[in-house]
Order: C-alpha cells, then sequence, then structure tokens
C-alpha cells in the first residue's frame, strides 16, 4: 500500500527477475480467467434476465459486475507499472488508483455483508422474504453503495486539499489518521465481523437441513417421482441459495480477509523495514485475486440454470470449431 512496498518491489530474485512483475504475472493468471468468467456469467444474465434474475441472484449479477471492475482496474494500475515505474507521478493517474485502492476492496465486503442481510431476512421473516421482489434487491444494493461512498467522500476531500510537491510518489494513505480509523472500521471491520459472525449460524443451518433430510425416510420407485413433483420450488430454491451464500462466505474467509487486514494495516503503520513485510503482502495479495476466479465458478455449480446454458455455450463453441476445422481441412 506503501510506496517503500512498490519500491520493494524492485527487489531482484534469482535468475534476475524484479519480484514485482512476477507478482503481476501471477496476478494476471487469476485475474484474466476470472474476468473471461465473470463476462460469461453476466452474458449469460442478460440474454435471459427474465429467467435468471430472481430476487437472489440480482446479488450474483452485481457481485458479477463488481469483481469485473476490479479485475479490469487493478490490471489497468498494475500492468503499467512493469512498463514504467513512473505512473504514479501523474496526479492524474495517482487519483485513479487511489480511488480504486480505497474503494473497490472494501466494496466487494459491503456486498458480501448485504448477501448475509438477504440470507437473514430469509430466516426471521420467511413469509415476508417469499413477498419480496428484485427491486428490493437493487435498493439494497444502492444503499450499501451509497453508504459506501458517503464514507470516502471526506476523505477523497480531505486528499485533495493536501499539498503535492512536485514528481510527489503517490501515497494510497488517506491523510486524515482518525477519519481514516472510522472510514475502516465502519467499512471494513464492522461488515467482516458481521461475516464471520454469520457464518457459523447459516452453516449449522444448511448442516441441520441436510441432516434432517438424511433422518427421513427417503422413498424409491414411482414414490420418489411423486415425492420430489410435491416438492415446494420455493423451498428448494431457498435450499440452493443458502448453500451458495456459505459457499460464497467461506471462499471470501479465506481467500479476502487475509489481504484485506493486511492492506488495512499497512495503511496505518509504515514499517521500518518493508522488505520483511513484503513477501506476506503480496501472498495475501494474491488470495484476493483468485477470489475473483472462484466466486463465477461457484454461481455454475450451485445455479442449473446458469450450468446449463453455460454448457450450452460450450457445446456450441466446440460445434462451430469442429465445422472450422472441418472447412479448413482440404
Amino acid at each position: 500500500m506503501f510506496y517503500e512496498l512498490h519500491e520493494a518491489g524492485k527487489v531482484l530474485i534469482p535468475f534476475g527477475v524484479k519480484l514485482f512483475d512476477v507478482v503481476v504475472f501471477l496476478q494476471l493468471c487469476f485475474l484474466v480467467p476470472g474476468f473471461i468468467l465473470n463476462s460469461w456469467v453476466l452474458s449469460i444474465f442478460l440474454r435471459n434476465l427474465r429467467r435468471h434474475v430472481t430476487p437472489f441472484t440480482v446479488y450474483v449479477l452485481m457481485n458479477t459486475i463488481l469483481e469485473m471492475a476490479m479485475t479490469a482496474s487493478v490490471a489497468v494500475t498494475s500492468v503499467p507499472q512493469v512498463i514504467r515505474r513512473d505512473f504514479y507521478l501523474k496526479p492524474s493517474w495517482c487519483d485513479f488508483f487511489k480511488y480504486v485502492s480505497w474503494t473497490l476492496p472494501s466494496l466487494l465486503i459491503i456486498l458480501h455483508s448485504v448477501i448475509c442481510l438477504d440470507r437473514w431476512l430469509a430466516l426471521l421473516r420467511p413469509l415476508w422474504y417469499r413477498t419480496k421482489t428484485i427491486k428490493f434487491g437493487l435498493c439494497a444494493t444502492f444503499v450499501g453503495f451509497l453508504y459506501h461512498q458517503l464514507w470516502y467522500l471526506p476523505a477523497f476531500v480531505i486528499d485533495s486539499l493536501k499539498e503535492r510537491r512536485p514528481n510527489q510518489t503517490c501515497d494510497t494513505a488517506i491523510t486524515a489518521i482518525t477519519y481514516r480509523a472510522m472510514v475502516k472500521v465502519f467499512t471494513d471491520f464492522l461488515p467482516e465481523t458481521a461475516i464471520v459472525c454469520s457464518y457459523p449460524f447459516l452453516l449449522y443451518r444448511v448442516w441441520r437441513r441436510g441432516a434432517a433430510r438424511r433422518l427421513g425416510q427417503v422413498p424409491t420407485g414411482p414414490a420418489a417421482a411423486a415425492a420430489t413433483a410435491a416438492l415446494d420450488p420455493v423451498l428448494i430454491r431457498s435450499g440452493i441459495e443458502m448453500r451458495l451464500t456459505v459457499c460464497m462466505l467461506m471462499v471470501h474467509m479465506v481467500c479476502w480477509m487475509p489481504y484485506s487486514i493486511t492492506s488495512s494495516v499497512l495503511n496505518f503503520w509504515k514499517p521500518n523495514e518493508p522488505l520483511v513485510l513484503l513477501y506476506v503482502y503480496y501472498a495475501v495479495y494474491e488470495f484476493g485475486h483468485i477470489l475473483c476466479l472462484l466466486d463465477p465458478i461457484i454461481y455454475l455449480l450451485y445455479f442449473p440454470g446458469l450450468r446449463s446454458a453455460w454448457l450450452a455455450d460450450i457445446g456450441t463453441i466446440r460445434r462451430c470449431l469442429r465445422l472450422h476445422s472441418n472447412a479448413i481441412v482440404p
């Protein structure tokens, strides 16, 4: 997060390669497939909104768009550093990098906490939740975005009033330390705490539902078909949404929390020897990018409609490639 860490990225590792260049290469290994998969999922949503967009999957749609913005912005801010290190000396580039570094990671936390809130509403107010519309999900996402941006707006104002020296290095730390702490608490730590505290209860709910299903009598033959037909589609969809949420939160805690905590610590503490934390920081930095690749895979695993549309696209691509190869063969 600090310039010292970016300067430490010039450190040479074996074979004379810069460590920062290796980190950017690993970023692209996760970000490019993640961007392609998220774009594919988004295209499936847009091709049939009526079928795929529900009061819950609207959060998946928003999360997909946010992760696409994150992957694109990280690539745009990282690759130029490999080409020219003085990109950070440009005020406009520095302002864009600050906005990306400050807002997008914590905005993902806000959106995941909104998904947690949606699951709690499904558990505590089931009758009302069945009447919930897509509009509620869009409004909840917008309120979360507005809440997040209102916290960061004074930070941008304070930073813009700060005097800058010619050729000053871009520092992503927010200027006012006290206000910086407040912003981190209300946009990072409290939503992360809500996610961590919600996970055991939601996991227990999934386990209890699965245990009740296993302990019940399982019909066979014609009785099995009749029992399957009698199942409430709303309950089936609710179970899928709960399992997907638990899986998403688990991946979030494993991949995103280490990066979020480390970057927050480095925003408040400038180490005397930045090289000591260099490898730790870059390691957890890569974990955050893995999340953008795993989330679309989770969507395809848990939503049959998205998965069938994706497999149909794969089949279409294979047929087109086969026809093309047959056409060029004499």
